[in-house]
């Protein structure tokens, strides 16, 4: 588990849209690779997936923006944190 400092956080609030779908988003993309996750999602045929896509796009660019000594290309999975 990485300390608290070195996990990236970001949020999404009133999104019309039911929690059972977004869920099924969010399972396809749970564990994998943040990369990896961007292009399923880019590809991905339902709705929330574009709203999972800017959140993960912010997510990163918080994180980026708290360690900018340490490279993104760096394993960064989505294994911790909240999509985990």
């Amino acid at each position: 588990m990485l300390r608290k400092s070195a996990l990236a956080s970001a949020y999404l609030r009133d999104v019309p849209t039911s929690p059972r779908k977004m869920r099924l988003v969010a399972d396809i993309i749970r564990g994998e690779d943040a990369f990896k996750a961007l292009s399923i999602l880019k590809f991905e045929a339902k709705h929330p997936a574009a709203k999972l896509e800017k959140l993960l796009l912010s997510a990163m660019a918080n994180w980026k923006t708290n360690h900018p000594d340490v490279d993104l290309d760096q394993s960064w999975s989505l294994c911790e944190g909240n999509i985990c």
